[in-house]
């Protein structure tokens, strides 16, 4: 008898390995270099304190939960906090990575899952924003796994993996409650890809057979996403009662009463990051291969279309404005539109010729274009081209700690000590963006609009109260203000009996405001 020899496969982990290593260098190589972003206080702060369990977590969660309770594992604190907040997003991130690959595959064949995650791994719409530590890219890998887990539910439907999904589906929430959305995902799974049997009875009985096949995954879906909830609503009605009151999510980015205006604008601006942060190439290709999979895929291309809507559609509709980190949530769904249309334009070809072929056209967009970015990212962040309302957030405006470090560094070198100790307040448009770069080696007060009755910083210096408490409490103090309209660097203040000498002065990166350094001191 002759046997026949099948072709061995190629095994594709020692580069799905590869570039994972590579995905989460290009996140974690010098993780600090960013500065400081208001939001990563917040987080940071919160997660340093959510093992504690002496106050209900819900009370600040403000609908990222469940990522406090991933960064407080790294047990926060010290001068690297921000690093290792960071490195922990990086690390999370392959795991949406890997469940984006996966999705991938079971939708569009192996051929589309190494594009996926090579994508992905390189993409700067996720690169930047997971080298910050923030609740998008944290949910968007939960997410990712809920979509993949849908879709082993609709291949076959049973209890166990209807409540293993529900559970996916509530974690995504607690972890950003916009993404709320994706708890559709498993019924959209079921309706799209669910392979159907041929029934043995009539039309009428063949339906009612496969309802009822798929009515006891469903049930357990809602079962596992309620135990989950259930105990966040929980946690909520404690707060409520305790407080009188609970914060359930910050509504300062959200539109009360969205209208046709401003959801044009925030298409406009999704466009803008979308071209910027994957390239005009890049969002060509997106398109191109979106109108492919509805053609030649529709099922699997709509299933991907309803995963990247359901997160990115209450952020778009309702953001004031829509702000791209929101959306970075959606990032695995644009690599697997991606490469899913990817691989079904190259379905006919041979798979060396496609593979290569496939190689190479991202290689080219790697060199040109992700690489570039990633480099820039990890060596000399202020230059990254952003979108401009990014550019505002991350680099030239205060909530990011652009100038304010450099401050600090300067002072770190050059300033005076008292008891080992540098007195400093300041005085600044946001205090949150410079705290994750102070050390123990300050006396340290800082004051912001939030802490001024009228929500404005006087104009008269005279008002600065903290600033001269603190210079009579100490022989100098050192002010750090960006507030250089009221303190002119060619003209000190006059507040006798308080001299006024500049120090330092350094300008915001992009065209940002001065941040100046003033020494007081009371005549004695």
């Amino acid at each position: 008898m002759t046997r026949t020899v099948l072709p061995r496969r190629t095994s594709a982990l020692p580069l799905i390995v590869a570039l994972l290593i590579v995905q989460f260098a290009l996140r974690c190589h010098h993780p600090a270099l960013q500065s400081a972003f208001v939001d990563e206080h917040h987080h940071i702060r919160r997660a340093a304190v959510v093992y504690d369990f002496d106050q209900n977590p819900v009370s600040f969660s403000h609908g990222k939960l469940l990522l406090y309770y991933w960064l407080g594992l790294f047990g926060l604190g010290g001068d690297s906090e921000l690093a290792l907040a960071r490195i922990a997003i990086g690390l999370f991130s392959l795991i949406g990575s890997a469940a984006a690959a996966a999705t991938a595959r079971d939708l569009f064949g192996r051929r589309a899952a190494v594009p996926t995650l090579a994508l992905y791994a390189l993409a700067p719409y996720a690169l930047f924003f997971e080298r910050l530590a923030l609740a998008d890219p944290f949910a968007g890998a939960l997410a990712a796994l809920t979509a993949w887990g849908s879709i082993r539910l609709a291949r076959k439907p049973t209890v166990r993996r209807g409540l293993a999904v529900g559970l996916l589906a509530g974690l995504t929430a607690l972890a950003k409650l916009t993404t709320l959305g994706v708890v559709v995902l498993p019924l959209i799974a079921l309706v799209l890809l669910r392979r159907q049997g041929r029934p043995t009875a009539g039309v009428s009985e063949g339906w009612r057979l496969r309802g009822k096949a798929v009515l006891r995954p469903l049930i357990a879906v809602l079962i596992g996403w309620a135990l989950v909830w259930s105990g966040y609503a929980l946690g909520l009605l404690a707060d409520a009662h305790a407080s009188g009151s609970t914060n359930v999510i910050d509504s300062y980015l959200v539109d009360g009463e969205p209208g046709i205006t401003d959801l044009t604008e925030n298409l406009r601006d999704t466009l803008d990051g979308v071209v910027i942060l994957l390239s005009s190439p890049g969002a060509l290709v997106l398109v191109g291969c979106t109108l492919v999979l509805l053609r030649r895929r529709t099922a699997a291309g709509l299933y991907v279309l309803v995963w990247l809507l359901a997160l990115w559609g209450p952020s778009v509709i309702l953001g004031s404005p829509v702000q791209t980190r929101y959306l970075a949530a959606g990032v695995p769904a644009l690599a697997v539109l991606i490469s899913g249309g990817i691989a079904e334009i190259t379905r006919p070809l041979a798979p060396r010729f496609a593979g290569a072929l496939i190689a190479g056209g991202i290689g080219l967009w790697a060199v040109g274009f992700a690489l570039p970015f990633a480099y820039d990212a990890s060596h000399n962040p202020a230059a990254l081209h952003l979108p401009e309302r990014d550019v505002s957030s991350y680099i030239s405006g205060p909530f990011a700690g652009w100038g304010t470090r450099d401050a600090l560094d300067y002072l770190r070198d050059h300033g005076d000590r008292i008891g080992g100790r540098i007195p400093a307040v300041g005085v600044l448009r946001h205090c949150g963006s410079i705290a994750l770069h102070l050390t123990d080696e300050f006396a340290w007060t800082c004051i912001d609009r939030q802490h001024v009755p009228t929500d404005n910083m006087p104009a008269d210096v005279r008002a600065w109260t903290p600033v001269y408490d603190a210079a009579d409490t100490w022989p100098f103090v050192y002010l750090v203000t960006d507030y250089t309209e009221h303190t002119p660097l060619d003209a000190p203040p006059q507040t006798p009996p308080y001299t006024w000498e500049l120090v330092f002065a350094v300008d915001r990166p992009r065209g940002g405001k001065t941040v100046a350094v003033w020494r007081i001191a009371a005549e004695r």
